[in-house]
């Protein structure tokens, strides 16, 4: 029984008063949750290994827009693998120790670069690089 299932049904026994039994559990109709939605864009991703697993990746997460830029590389693949991410804001990028921009030209996605380099304010920045993805997807 879900969660959400057993929460409504103590909240019904404890209403009457009522401790409950097998005949209550089974009987109790589950509620569905909705299902959480992400707030991840991935913008860019490549693979810089020839002959294995090295990832560049470059993520938007609207999720925190306080620092909504994800910058990620997974070396080796699976959980004991190497890697990790930063979630990093624009005035965050020049003092990281990694090299941003670097990073983005081997994720693939070089073009943000100049987009960054030429604005200030993030929400601008995160809006012109949503619809230049937008414009570069091919329409299904």
């Amino acid at each position: 029984m879900p969660i959400a299932g057993i929460v409504e049904l103590l909240k019904t026994l404890f209403s009457r008063r009522q401790s409950p039994t097998a005949d209550t559990i089974e009987s109790t109709t589950p509620i569905a949750l909705p299902a959480p939605e992400s707030s991840w864009i991935t913008i860019c991703s490549l693979n810089q290994s020839l002959d294995g697993h090295h990832w560049y990746v470059f993520h938007i997460d609207l999720g925190q827009p306080d620092k909504p830029f994800c910058f990620e590389e997974s070396v080796g693949g699976g959980h004991a693998s190497g890697g990790g991410a930063i979630f990093l804001a624009r005035s965050d990028l020049e003092n990281w120790a990694g090299d941003w921009r670097s990073h983005l030209k081997l994720a693939g996605c070089e073009w943000v670069i100049e987009i960054v380099e030429t604005r200030e304010e993030q929400k601008e920045i995160v809006a012109l690089i949503l619809d230049k993805l937008n414009r570069t997807l091919p329409v299904q």
